[in-house]
């Protein structure tokens, strides 16, 4: 009985022991790995500025403050294609009936006809004269022919009555263009801005890269 309890008090003070040095142990590399920091030196990467990137030219020659003017539209922001309307000639040709030049589209001639005049006899009428006598003179409405001359309309024949003989061409200004065959639109590429955003530096006008001395971190540290 006592054998086992001074056994157990021998235990106790080896774990006792083992404590103690785990403990000094823990320590001591506490006060190494904190001199051992201490003796390093951190300061900003001298290339990068402690930014952790380095800004560089972009290296797109048409790029001017991060935009490259459109060539497409000229800078304008607009460009022309030809009207499809008068397919770029500013005018369209239509057709119209042609007027007959027998009838000048009237649908009809006018002729003269004669008739038997019936108000004399051979053209002649009696009259008296300052004696009383009768004699015979002309007829003043059909001045002694014996005919009335009348005007009628007839259908004209080279037209058929129809006043057009054929169809002629005309043109005209075209509406969609106003005459001038083009048409002016949004430019395509650059949106009608004129220019449009740089692919290599997005439109800042530099390129920013990873800094490789620091690696991007922005500080150095040296013993």
């Amino acid at each position: 009985m006592f054998k086992t309890r001074w056994r157990r008090m021998g235990y106790n003070a080896t774990n006792v022991k083992m404590n103690n040095l785990l403990k000094l142990a823990s320590v001591a590399l506490m006060l190494f790995s904190a001199s051992h920091v201490a003796a390093q030196h951190k300061f900003d990467c001298p290339d990068c500025r402690g930014r952790g990137e380095v800004v560089k030219y972009c290296p797109n020659s048409k790029c001017h403050n991060g935009a490259i003017f459109c060539e497409t539209c000229d800078y304008s922001g607009m460009v022309n294609r030809a009207c499809s309307s008068c397919n770029g000639s500013g005018v369209i040709a239509k057709e119209r009936d042609k007027p007959c030049p027998t009838c000048l589209g009237k649908k009809y001639e006018e002729k003269e006809k004669q008739e038997p005049c019936t108000h004399c006899r051979n053209g002649k009428v009696p009259s008296k004269n300052r004696h009383g006598e009768t004699v015979w003179v002309n007829h003043d409405a059909c001045q002694g022919t014996g005919y009335i001359t009348t005007k009628y309309k007839a259908a004209c024949r080279p037209c058929g009555g129809t006043g057009v003989k054929g169809t002629e061409s005309y043109s005209v200004n075209c509406n969609s263009c106003a005459g001038t065959g083009r048409l002016k639109e949004t430019c395509p590429k650059c949106a009608g801005k004129g220019s449009y955003v740089c692919p290599d530096c997005k439109g800042y006008g530099n390129v920013r890269e990873k800094c490789s001395r620091c690696n991007g971190n922005g500080v150095i540290y040296t013993d």
